[in-house]
């Protein structure tokens, strides 16, 4: 099997660079907290050239999300960051975003055009409510970010 762009999470090298392996090259990095939750690209040496069109450009962003049992603050910094990269990506262009999610999606309605029909889970179980407001957790700030940018999660979208 012949890979065009493989990403990958979890990573535990101890610094971000680039690695030329024959046809392809492995792009990495890291979190600030050292060999923990890194992501790498290897792509495709001739598929590399594909990503810059002549009218537009693919960005493809790699990210390892935050499990349910991260502080709250590290959550609300991790999408923060995505805001601010999904900005400065053109309009015009594609943007693909990686991740493993850590995130339950479920088959609320109110997610089926953002997340589709073919989730696991049946509910996201991870929308609590407090007394004054609604506590969203990872699966539905998932379905937001993606609804809010006009994005599909696609891994729920096939079967």
């Amino acid at each position: 099997m012949e890979y065009k762009i493989l990403a990958t999470q979890e990573v535990k090298w101890k610094k971000e660079g680039k690695k030329d392996k024959n046809e392809y090259t492995v792009y990495y990095g890291v979190k600030k907290k050292q060999g923990r939750n890194g992501t790498a690209f290897m792509v495709s040496n001739r598929e590399i050239k594909k990503l810059k069109g002549k009218k537009a450009n693919m960005a493809i962003i790699n990210v390892y999300s935050p499990t349910e049992d991260s502080s709250d603050e590290e959550k609300q910094i991790f999408y923060e960051t995505i805001e601010k990269a999904c900005v400065k990506i053109p309009k015009h262009d594609t943007l693909i975003i990686l991740r493993d999610v850590n995130a339950k999606i479920g088959k609320e309605k109110f997610l089926m055009n953002v997340a589709g029909k073919y989730t696991i889970n049946q509910e996201s179980n991870d929308i609590s409510f407090d007394f004054w407001f609604i506590v969203y957790y990872n699966g539905t700030r998932l379905c937001y970010l993606a609804s809010e940018k006009n994005m599909l999660i696609e891994c729920t979208r096939r079967t």
